[in-house]
């Protein structure tokens, strides 16, 4: 295009139109699928985070055990000390 060209006055007078939804054109695997496999790779961060969370709930409980199970045998043999001793 010549930079010294004269401009079309009438193209500039026309209102500008936005497109509605269903007139742009669609092309396959586009926005839709992009954010569709976003999704899915959230959903399976998800699933693995929940995993975790359930697996270190599970290891707190057995060290709680653990420990209550100590606590009640240091009473136990602290019951059975002589304090004057």
């Amino acid at each position: 295009m010549d930079a010294y060209a004269p401009l079309d006055l009438q193209s500039l007078k026309q209102p500008l139109t936005m497109p509605t939804p269903g007139t742009l054109p669609v092309a396959p695997g586009g926005i839709k699928s992009y954010y569709q496999a976003k999704i899915e790779s959230a959903e399976i961060l998800i699933n693995q985070k929940t995993q975790n969370l359930r697996r270190l709930e599970a290891q707190r409980n057995a060290l709680n055990t653990r420990g209550e199970s100590f606590s009640s045998l240091l009473d136990d043999q602290c019951n059975n000390c002589d304090p004057t001793q």
